[in-house]
């Protein structure tokens, strides 16, 4: 089974992931991860051995609107990314 996760930000969410992804790889899974490269996953995953690509993506700046938009405008470049990149992997499963 090949597992793709999705788990980024912060410690508190890139820990349990590689947790889940070391059950699942000791159960026979291929595990890679999808992330951001300025978030606390660049480190932390492969750090802990595990394949990492990498989405533009960033937050929504509600207080400007060009960066509203260019925050928008990169979401929709990422979903088309990740969807090659899960296409690419041919995944059973994604967790995020």
């Amino acid at each position: 089974m090949r597992v793709v996760i999705a788990a980024g930000g912060t410690a508190g969410h890139v820990v349990p992931a590689l947790a889940v992804a070391d059950a699942l790889v000791e159960r026979g899974a291929d595990v890679t991860f999808v992330g951001t490269r300025d978030r606390a996953e660049a480190k932390l995953v492969p750090a802990a051995g595990y394949d990492i690509d990498f989405l533009d993506v960033t937050g929504i700046d509600r207080r400007n609107p060009l960066r509203a938009a260019r925050a928008l405008w990169q979401a929709g470049t990422a979903v088309r990314v990740a969807r090659r990149y899960l296409r690419d992997r041919r995944a059973d499963a994604v967790m995020g």
